[in-house]
């Protein structure tokens, strides 16, 4: 095995935390600030309140990989991806030209919210980095600290409840629905206080929500299937909900956005009509891939549930037995997809016939 230091990819990833500061170095602190006749393709409002923390994530990261690579426990590199790329979209959305512009479109603004509480959360939960974390922390800090911590029984007992699919269900689908309320909404635009606990909530509900639904533990550490499947279709259908009724309403619910004229070229009921869609179709279809690779994942475990059973017993599997779980396996994934392309149609047809009704 190549020690860490002659991994290519390891290098370049750490000389890129190591650059990442320079990246905020002398910029002007501000959220969805941008400036008159300014260029938002280069409007890039890094702030070390968001810049650091995403910092000392890759770096501790990084040094627990360093680790694990030395005792011989190299993860896979599709974790890697994903860690970076949920960092990397965690990013996009708070320090880029999606949050400079956030403030003037609404369907930038919906596009924000996508990566801040669904992509960058589902990439990071894919990836399960807590090993890697924890590895990455200085040794005192894991023995004074986090040990007595994960061992307390009280902090455990006093969050479970909120864990349940039913509570993280509503937390997820609450945190997008509270500030689409136009009177919210338009205060978040306007006080930065409020801003930011926006932001919060959704990445907070985002990053439990998608921790349960992907979580590699079987029950009752982790959730069944079942529940995990009915959380994802509970959101599909509320992001189709959503989305549906904010596309085909046909008054302006977010006048802060420029009433009365084109803004960057959009009408209001334009942008708004793309922010439902926002809201309504790339939301639901990264629940319906999430679904899919739950699925897949179901399917895998019961395959070598059924083959350790056997095993065990001292028989040995069929040759039809793993042909016949994965058909079982590709009928529950169609049958799920069925489900979502049956609720984008009935959507779109309630649409239509409400902008006739309307019109």
């Amino acid at each position: 095995m190549r020690p860490w230091s002659s991994n290519v990819g390891f290098r370049s990833a750490m000389r890129a935390a190591v650059a990442f500061p320079f990246l905020f170095a002398g910029r002007p602190a501000g959220a969805h600030v941008l400036a008159d006749g300014a260029d938002p393709a280069g409007a890039w409002p890094v702030t070390p309140d968001i810049a650091i923390p995403l910092l000392l994530l890759a770096v501790l990261y990084l040094a627990g990989l360093r680790r694990r690579r030395d005792a011989g426990q190299p993860p896979s590199r599709l974790r890697h991806l994903g860690f970076f790329g949920g960092l990397t979209a965690l990013f996009l959305a708070l320090q880029s030209p999606v949050d400079a512009l956030a403030g003037e479109l609404f369907f930038v603004h919906q596009i924000q919210h996508l990566l801040l509480r669904m992509i960058g959360p589902m990439l990071l939960a894919l990836s399960a980095p807590q090993a890697l974390l924890v590895a990455g922390l200085p040794s005192l800090l894991r023995r004074q600290m986090l040990a007595p911590l994960a061992g307390a029984s009280a902090p455990r007992r006093l969050i479970a409840p909120l864990l349940g699919p039913v509570p993280l269900t509503l937390l997820f689908i609450g945190s997008l629905y509270l500030w689409q309320i136009p009177y919210l909404h338009e205060l978040a635009l306007r006080r930065a206080g409020v801003h930011y606990a926006m932001h919060i909530s959704m990445l907070a509900a985002g990053l439990l929500f998608w921790w349960r639904i992907f979580d590699l533990r079987p029950p009752p550490q982790g959730l069944r299937f079942g529940a995990r499947a009915a959380m994802l279709c509970f959101v599909i259908l509320s992001n189709i909900l959503l989305g549906a009724s904010t596309t085909f309403t046909g008054g302006i619910l977010y006048p802060a956005y420029g009433e009365g004229g084109l803004h960057f070229g959009y009408t209001p009921l334009a942008d708004q009509q793309m922010g439902g869609i926002t809201i309504w179709i790339p939301s639901s279809m990264m629940s319906v891939l999430a679904a899919l690779i739950v699925i897949h994942r179901f399917g895998r475990d019961e395959t070598r549930r059924l083959l350790r059973a056997l095993a065990g017993r001292g028989g040995r599997p069929a040759a039809t037995t793993t042909p016949d779980l994965s058909r079982s396996n590709r009928r529950l994934a169609l049958g799920f997809a069925a489900f979502a392309l049956t609720a984008f149609l009935g959507a779109f047809a309630v649409g239509i016939l409400y902008g006739m009704v309307g019109g």
